[in-house]
């Protein structure tokens, strides 16, 4: 966890609002149904910022997607990354399917 913050410190406050700006202001919302790839949308039950009723429509967009909902917040892959680690194992099970 401190590598990730030690990380987020370093990064100029300019590169990381053109960061930022970039993923805003880019829609890619229509072209999410024609990607037909196994998906899995990791969703914490308890973040803050989106809700899980915003993680299933957002698995429901894809074709091919799961939810998984875990114990965490806005940052499962910190925050539990064996569960993140289980779902992603699961996820590479079915696409070698």
């Amino acid at each position: 966890m401190e590598h990730f913050l030690a990380y987020g410190r370093a990064v100029p406050t300019r590169s990381a609002v053109e960061a930022l700006t970039s993923e805003r202001d880019t829609d890619l919302t229509a072209a999410l149904p024609t990607i037909h790839v196994p998906v899995a949308v990791v969703h914490g039950r308890h973040d803050p910022v989106r809700t899980t009723a915003d993680a299933a429509a957002t698995a429901h967009t894809f074709p091919n997607a799961t939810l998984h909902t875990v114990d965490a917040g806005h940052s499962p892959m910190y925050e539990c990354p064996d569960a993140v680690r289980a779902i992603v194992v699961e996820l590479l099970t079915r696409t070698a399917r």
